[in-house]
């Protein structure tokens, strides 16, 4: 995950005290994507839709932590190609 997400996840993190929590991150430099304060705020249930398609999707990628970066390339050439593809992370 990107540093918005895993600032939601500390911030959760910390809030949490009926049970443990682990946080496991990646030492990739990893791209910060776009997100608008809906989707930030999506991010604490745990799954949202980062990128969507004008329409209904002909495919959805699901990614997470470091993948996401890829799987929203992946959308990208894919649209470009013409297909509609929606990320979920």
């Amino acid at each position: 995950c990107d540093q918005v997400e895993s600032a939601v996840a500390w911030k959760l993190a910390i809030e949490r005290k009926d049970a443990p929590t682990a946080l496991i991150f990646s030492r990739q430099n990893l791209a910060q994507q776009p997100r608008s304060a809906e989707q930030v705020a999506d991010i604490a249930k745990g799954g949202y839709i980062l990128k969507d398609s004008e329409g209904k999707p002909e495919l959805i990628l699901i990614a997470t932590g470091s993948e996401v970066e890829l799987a929203v390339k992946a959308a990208e050439q894919l649209t470009a190609e013409g297909k509609k593809v929606r990320v979920v992370s």
